[in-house]
């Protein structure tokens, strides 16, 4: 049997076959399906360790052979072939699956949290600004009505004073209205300072007139009294009784307080 690292022909004058390279080491004379067997054998036939088959002859394998196994060795498997192996790198992968797909859940769950803690404030800045809208639409109501309310009253004090009160529309907010109402309300005043100082004035004559006219009266009384009337006549004649009358009012215009 012709080693694995000699080339094989027929010996017949045909063309020798192509040369076996291997694609792994770059190296003619094997496989790269047995690269692996070639070095080691290539090893154990530097260090002397030749294998044999018990009779001491050297067993040359062909590059189709199995390679040697001792029987108190345990059988080699490929990694590939190996239970373990695949269990520990399937475990790996459905591990990592697992905790693809858990951090995937919790990607939504949080997002589904960020959307919902969302609304709920937008939903809360809705029922704020309903709640001011409403409110400062009931102040705005309360004011218009305290105006009209205070309005009335104004006009009905004003109409008791001076008249009737003028209901123009458009008229009672501008300042032409108001200042007229202010001339209105300065000449009222200043017309009834007026009256009352005449009034005062007229009084205080007709108290000086009525003083003058007794003393007159008070004279001619003594002069007709000395002419032979009576006290009991000068007492009861009519002028006497004008006069009672006219200083019981003088003395309780001046009994009274002055203002």
């Amino acid at each position: 049997m012709a080693s694995a690292s000699q080339p094989s022909g027929n010996g017949d004058g045909e063309a020798p076959r192509r040369s076996q390279v291997c694609y792994k080491c770059k190296l003619p004379g094997h496989y790269a399906r047995v690269c692996g067997l070639y070095w080691k054998e290539r090893f154990e036939s530097k260090t002397g360790g030749e294998l044999s088959d018990g009779s001491g002859s050297r067993r040359n394998r062909g590059r189709s052979a199995s390679p040697l196994r001792r029987r108190w060795e345990p059988s080699k498997r490929s990694p590939s072939a190996d239970s373990k192996y695949h269990g520990h790198n399937e475990r790996d992968s459905v591990k990592d699956l697992v905790s693809l797909l858990v951090a995937e859940r919790e990607e939504k769950e949080r997002a589904k949290r960020e959307e919902e803690e969302r609304t709920k404030q937008e939903r809360k800045t809705l029922v704020k600004e309903e709640k001011r809208r409403k409110k400062e639409k009931r102040k705005k109501r309360e004011q218009q009505e305290n105006d009209e309310r205070i309005t009335r009253i104004v006009n009905m004090q004003f109409s008791r004073r001076w008249g009737e009160a003028k209901e123009e529309v458009g008229l009672d907010s501008s300042p032409e209205y108001r200042q007229e109402r202010r001339r209105h309300r300065r000449a009222s005043q200043r017309a009834r300072k007026h009256r009352l100082y005449r009034h005062k004035s007229s009084s205080d004559n007709d108290v000086s007139e009525i003083s003058n006219r007794t003393r007159g009266l008070r004279l001619t009384e003594k002069r007709k009294r000395a002419h032979g009337m009576t006290e009991e006549e000068s007492q009861s004649s009519p002028v006497c009784m004008l006069l009672r009358q006219r200083r019981i009012a003088i003395s309780d215009y001046h009994r009274k307080p002055s203002r």
